[in-house]
C-alpha cells in the first residue's frame, strides 16, 4: 500500500561480501528509492576511540556518537524537504540522534533487544575498568530508552519479556510485540540425512553469541560428549580466522565463517 524510501548505513565491517550487499540494495529498490551511507567508524580506530571518549565526556550513549554522520544527516534532511512521509520506521535507538529531525511524523522504533538490560548482563562477564565502562554505557542507554520510548508513536519488541521491560522503564510508552519469525517453507530440515550433530546459527560479531560459544565449549560440550561420544558440532556464521582455528584445535568444534546459504548445515 505504500512506497518505501530507505535510508541506511552500510556496515562494511559486518563482512557481508560486496556482491551480496549490492544484491540486498537492489532488492530494496523494488519497493522504492534507496540511499546507503558508509558508517564513519568503519576501519577507523581513532574515530572509534574518539567516540568512546565523547560518550564519557558528553554523557550520551556510545551509539549516539558512533552514528554521528554529516552525510547521513544531510541525506535525511534532503528527503524530509523533498517528500511528505506518512510514517517513519527507525531500526533501533542506535539512530536516536536523528529522531529530533522527525518531529511531527509518526515514528515506529524497533527494539531487537532492550539494550540497557543486555549491557548489564554483559557487565557480569567483565571485570575492572571494562566492567565499569559497560555499566556506565548501560546507564546511558537506559537514559536514551527513557527519553525516546514514550515520545515515539510505537515501540516494537521481539518478545513479551522485552515489551514488559520497556514498560517498566517507561510506563507511558506504547509497546507491541512482533516476534522474530522463520521462513518455515524455505528452511526445512533434511531428515533423510540421518546425521547426528549439533548446529548453532549466529555470527561471533555479537557478544552474546561469543559468550554462548565459550560457555558451550567449556561447560556443556564435555558433558554431551561424555554421554554421547564424539558428537560433531558446527557453528554457522561470521567468525575471524583466528577463532575458526582456535575452536577447532581446542574443542573440535567447526566454525564455518560466513556462508551464503545455511540450509546445507
Amino acid at each position: 500500500s505504500f512506497d518505501v524510501t530507505t535510508l541506511c548505513f552500510d556496515r562494511k565491517g559486518a563482512q557481508t561480501p560486496l556482491a551480496q550487499r549490492e544484491a540486498y540494495i537492489d532488492a530494496m529498490r523494488e519497493s522504492g528509492p534507496v540511499t546507503v551511507v558508509g558508517l564513519p567508524q568503519d576501519g577507523n580506530r581513532l574515530r572509534a576511540l574518539g567516540d568512546h571518549l565523547r560518550s564519557l565526556l558528553g554523557r550520551r550513549v556510545f551509539t549516539f556518537y558512533k552514528h554521528d554522520s554529516a552525510e547521513f544527516e544531510q541525506a535525511l534532511r534532503r528527503l524530509l524537504n523533498e517528500q511528505t512521509f506518512d510514517i517513519v520506521h527507525v531500526d533501533s535507538l542506535d539512530l536516536s540522534r536523528f529522531l529530533p529531525l522527525l518531529s511531527g511524523i509518526p515514528v515506529i522504533c524497533t527494539h531487537h533487544n532492550v539494550e540497557s538490560a543486555l549491557l548489564r548482563d554483559r557487565a557480569l562477564t567483565e571485570s575492572g575498568a571494562r566492567r565499569a565502562y559497560v555499566l556506565a554505557q548501560a546507564a546511558l542507554q537506559e537514559g536514551e530508552e527513557k527519553r525516546w520510548c514514550p515520545r515515539v508513536a510505537m515501540n516494537v519488541t521481539v518478545s513479551d519479556d522485552d515489551r514488559e521491560t520497556i514498560r517498566s522503564l517507561s510506563p507511558d510508552s506504547r509497546v507491541e510485540t512482533v516476534p522474530n519469525g522463520v521462513d518455515t517453507e524455505l528452511l526445512v530440515p533434511d531428515w533423510s540425512a540421518h546425521e547426528q550433530g549439533i548446529v548453532f546459527v549466529g555470527g561471533l560479531g555479537w557478544f552474546p553469541n561469543r559468550d554462548a560459544l565459550e560457555m558451550f565449549c567449556e561447560d556443556v560440550l564435555p558433558a554431551v560428549r561424555a554421554s554421547m561420544g564424539d558428537v560433531p558440532v558446527t557453528w554457522v556464521g561470521r567468525a575471524p580466522d583466528t577463532d575458526i582455528s582456535r575452536y577447532s584445535r581446542e574443542y573440535g568444534v567447526s566454525l564455518t565463517g560466513y556462508v551464503d546459504d545455511i540450509r546445507p548445515f
